[in-house]
């Protein structure tokens, strides 16, 4: 006999099940956010094939034929497309024609939608023997009605190149072209002028060496830092080296990555808009608020509280501080003076005067004829630019108009950018500290947006 008798005590009651729907009813989730295709264009099927591509000119007086050596070029033109990407999904196979036994391929594959395929068009690629051959595009179609939609293609095999079929080509070619595969990752057209893509390789190319170069000349291996050169006492800019630390990635230079930050954010007046700010966030209208002059104070000024590791603990003397800067109302209960009187020590150019350096320059044919390349940065009492910059009024160098081409998303030109890169090794110290930054950032600019 049990000890307890179960059925003497009353059921545990049963929690009712919350029912949240009617089970009949099948709800639809909808997103109507739209994703362009072109950001999931890298996962394209098929295996990549560089070609050399001659799209048509087409218009309602001239018949697709593709490739014909007879006809004159003013009744058959072609945009070449140098480096196009397919995606190849039907590899080439070896046809051979019954009478002449001659020799063929055909294959297939998508194609991106930068361009829109026609019947006809033919490109240039290496086949299987090393040799390069012509194939005629044979069908093209649209793969689905979105806005962004890949093409799916079909090719065979026209003849080799020749040396008379690559001349009938380059006579009939009006446009030239080049398509840059990162443009596309990053939502840019890829498609971009030949003539223009060689001006921008070469700013590419001088890029990595110029910043590099920046960073061990001004570097100091006793700081860890960036030192504003030419001044008596150890001489620190925090605006600056926050702007590097956001303008660049830190793992383009082995200085970058190193380079320390000292703490001077126990100094509300050090938070004020200043060029810098206007520059990374590319905001026109911040030079409204920017504070325009700078000076220097005696790192004596911020916290003495050691476990902050601020600046004054440092080992360097003297900061950037801004002049005239509006106190809040904690610093004049303090009793903080703001700054009046305190300037940077001028440096002079490697080359001589600076001037002399400006006027010798090849600008002839670049923009902003008559101005010169570069102001001294101790020209006025302004920071890093002229008043005239800050005012937006006549007499502004090529650099400061330069600026106001990317603060308001103008085309920069790469030859007079080509230039600075030429000049600045002979710039004044102070010029090549606080120039050099704004040169890169206006280059790396160009480069994104070609």
């Amino acid at each position: 006999m049990p000890i307890i008798d179960d059925e003497r005590f009353p059921p545990h009651p049963r929690p009712d099940s919350i029912r949240i729907t009617d089970p009949k009813y099948k709800g639809i989730a909808v997103d109507n956010r739209y994703i362009p295709a072109t950001d999931l264009l890298t996962h394209v099927e098929g295996s990549s094939w560089t070609v050399e591509y001659y799209s048509q000119v087409l218009d309602r007086d001239i018949t697709i034929l593709g490739q014909s050596l007879h006809k004159p070029p003013q009744y058959l033109q072609y945009r070449h497309i140098g480096q196009l990407e397919l995606k190849v999904s039907q590899p080439l196979a070896a046809t051979q024609e019954p009478n002449t036994k001659k020799m063929g391929y055909k294959g297939g594959a998508n194609l991106y939608p930068v361009l829109i395929p026609n019947q006809g068009d033919v490109f240039v690629a290496q086949v299987d023997d090393g040799r390069f051959g012509i194939f005629n595009v044979t069908s093209t179609e649209r793969r689905s009605f979105y806005k962004d939609s890949v093409y799916a293609i079909e090719y065979e095999m026209l003849d080799y190149a020749t040396p008379d079929r690559r001349r009938d080509l380059e006579v009939k070619t009006i446009q030239r072209l080049v398509y840059v595969r990162d443009y596309l990752q990053c939502g840019q057209n890829p498609l971009v002028e030949a003539a223009l893509w060689q001006k921008l390789v070469k700013l590419h190319s001088r890029f990595d060496s110029m910043l590099k170069t920046y960073m061990k000349q001004f570097m100091s291996e006793e700081f860890m830092t960036l030192l504003v050169p030419g001044q008596p006492w150890p001489t620190y800019d925090a605006w600056l080296v926050r702007a590097l630390t956001e303008l660049f990635e830190t793992t383009a230079s082995t200085e970058l990555l190193a380079m320390r930050q000292l703490n001077c954010d126990d100094d509300p007046s050090m938070s004020c808009v200043q060029l810098w700010n206007v520059l990374v966030n590319k905001d026109p209208d911040l030079l409204k608020f920017v504070n325009q002059r700078a000076g220097l104070a005696w790192t004596t000024r911020f916290t003495r509280n050691a476990m902050f590791n601020g600046i004054r603990w440092s080992g360097i003397e003297l900061v950037v501080y801004p002049v005239d800067v509006e106190m809040t109302v904690d610093q004049e209960l303090v009793g903080i003076e703001p700054l009046t009187d305190s300037e940077l020590e001028p440096t002079t150019s490697r080359a001589g005067r600076l001037e002399d350096l400006v006027t010798t320059q090849a600008l002839a044919g670049l923009p902003y004829e008559g101005a010169p390349l570069i102001h001294p940065v101790l020209c006025d009492d302004r920071y890093v630019f002229s008043r005239r910059f800050y005012d937006n009024t006549e007499g502004q160098s090529r650099l400061e108009l330069l600026v106001g081409d990317y603060l308001h998303d103008n085309t920069l030109n790469p030859d007079l950018l080509d230039v600075f890169c030429e000049t600045w090794h002979a710039w004044g110290a102070l010029e090549r500290f606080y120039y050099t930054p704004i040169v890169l950032m206006l280059m790396r600019c160009a480069i994104r947006r070609a």
